[in-house]
């Protein structure tokens, strides 16, 4: 009996932010694809404790506490980890404080509406389509 592929499951959150009717979207330094500002929970962080701290730390801002509210949960390829990694992205949004600027290892922030969804990683790309579905986006 041949060997199964072993599959890789990386556990993230991102926040969802629109305006003007485009979604916010960020990309890493080391990264050729534009995701949510999120990211992965450290050991023992909640989702609220981790998505405060990536937003914070990718684009400088302080999430109001008791904003939070679910939007989805996607399920799909994880870009850049080969083809054999899924990743479960919980999107959330919320209200927020500060100005949007790109900290340390983000080297690009982007507005993007629904067809620019080719220029995104697969989970971000399925949140445009879900916001478009909605029509919340262009």
């Amino acid at each position: 009996m041949a060997d199964e592929p072993s599959y890789k499951t990386i556990d993230a959150v991102g926040w969802v932010y629109v305006s003007d009717r485009k979604l916010l979207c960020v990309r890493s330094q080391d990264k050729d694809a534009f995701y949510l500002p999120g990211g992965k929970r450290e050991l023992g962080e909640s989702d609220w404790e981790a998505i405060a701290r990536e937003v914070q730390e990718e684009i400088g801002l302080t999430l109001v506490p008791g904003s939070l509210k679910p939007f989805s949960t996607i399920k799909s390829a994880a870009h850049g980890h080969g083809p054999n990694a899924k990743v479960v992205l919980i999107c959330y949004e919320s209200g927020f404080r500060g100005d949007i600027q790109a900290d340390a290892e983000i080297a690009e922030i982007a507005w993007f509406g629904h067809g620019d969804r080719c220029q995104c990683a697969p989970a971000t790309a399925i949140v445009l389509e879900q916001l478009h579905q909605q029509g919340r986006i262009d």
